[in-house]
């Protein structure tokens, strides 16, 4: 924060929404997070939403392109060999470093937003309560799940509108903690298993950050070094094993909702 954009180079069209001279030379006053969206502020009113899907990512690099992330190597060893390749939009920054984007697979976007757009933009968002608020409790979750109780338990947890910034990941980590089958109806659920789901929820995503997050593919922190909390997942990719909790069934997968949902259907009822 505190500093400008200069200049914008809007590699691919597609991966870009809006008017980029809205933001340029205007100061950066707040970069903030809302569900899984990236918001920039800047001193205009004006502001710039991300969102990086699947396989975005946000390059900080210094003086020269090729020194990227904040410190040391990159670990992983893709970010280096893909910052020409997939790289869809450049940000020169006023203290002379540039900011990029990243996508592999261009699900993500970068969208500029006027002064009314961001007065507007949480009602246009649509999001529900953040699951590491306050504001989000067992009673809070108990009267979401009654206003939708034909859903099905895991696509419920998937839907923003409900909860914002759970992905499929945690969704089944927290359904396996909370012993639920991934395919229970809202509806079918006890005021206790509510309460534990609600819980349970919060301790997965409170250990996920602890561990630097679920890397996949082209996932690192800005330091280039890989999450680990996959390393300590229970179902999720782990088609085949034996549960860990129940020591009788073996994990399986099932599409539900059109995503992969991972399971005991031994000890998940």
């Amino acid at each position: 924060m505190g500093q400008s954009i200069r200049a914008i180079d809007i590699v691919a069209p597609k991966s870009f929404q809006g008017n980029p001279e809205l933001i340029i030379g205007s100061i950066i006053v707040g970069i903030g997070r809302r569900g899984k969206h990236l918001i920039f502020k800047f001193e205009n009113g004006c502001g710039m939403l991300i969102h990086l899907k699947m396989s975005g990512q946000m390059i900080i690099c210094r003086d020269d392109p090729a020194d990227c992330l904040n410190d040391g190597d990159d670990p992983s060893g893709r970010l280096y060999d893909q910052n020409e390749k997939y790289t869809r939009v450049k940000f020169k920054i006023s203290n002379g470093q540039e900011l990029l984007f990243n996508d592999m697979r261009r699900f993500g976007f970068v969208r500029v937003l006027d002064q009314n757009q961001m007065q507007t933009l949480e009602e246009d968002l649509g999001l529900g309560v953040e699951p590491l608020e306050d504001d989000f409790t067992a009673d809070h979750l108990s009267k979401l799940l009654k206003k939708k109780p034909k859903s099905l338990i895991k696509p419920f947890l998937l839907d923003q509108s409900n909860i914002a910034g759970i992905g499929n990941i945690y969704a089944d980590e927290a359904l396996f903690a909370a012993m639920i089958a991934p395919d229970r109806q809202a509806g079918d659920l006890s005021a206790g298993e509510i309460a534990n789901l609600a819980e349970v929820i919060q301790e997965v995503l409170e250990k996920s950050l602890k561990l630097g997050g679920s890397s996949m593919r082209m996932y690192v922190q800005t330091d280039g070094s890989r999450g680990s909390f996959l390393d300590q997942a229970n179902v999720y990719g782990k088609e085949g094993f034996l549960c860990s909790r129940c020591n009788e069934g073996k994990i399986v997968r099932l599409k539900i909702a059109g995503r992969s949902s991972h399971f005991c259907p031994v000890c998940q009822r």
